[in-house]
């Protein structure tokens, strides 16, 4: 069940990925050099929220699953509210969709977690 987990997991966020690139609601533009060279933790300080999403995090976070280096994951309570306020005066449906698939994300991470233990 743990690695179907997981896979589950992997699968949630390429979902997520192929969901923000496929809207136009949604800046997913390539990273600018001075975008690469940022300042705060994974350079939130230079790109949008869907940005850092597409292109840091799932990937980091895939990654991570991987490799099994589940600590990056220990303060994944509370992911979602970061895109609820980025996002909180967003009204079109791909917003609220896009808020659905991280708020299921956060879930198939808290209960893998609690499998680890």
């Amino acid at each position: 069940m743990h690695s179907n987990l997981k896979q589950q997991i992997i699968d949630h966020l390429t979902q997520t990925k192929n969901f923000l690139n496929q809207s136009e609601q949604f800046n997913t533009s390539e990273l600018t050099i001075a975008q690469r060279q940022y300042k705060e933790p994974f350079g939130m300080d230079q790109m949008t929220p869907e940005q850092w999403l597409n292109h840091i995090y799932i990937d980091y976070a895939i990654l991570a699953l991987s490799q099994q280096q589940y600590e990056i994951f220990a303060n994944i309570e509370g992911f979602s509210y970061f895109f609820e306020y980025s996002w909180r005066e967003q009204t079109h449906q791909d917003f609220t969709q896009a808020l659905n698939l991280i708020r299921e994300y956060e879930q198939l991470v808290i209960t893998f977690l609690k499998q680890q233990q």
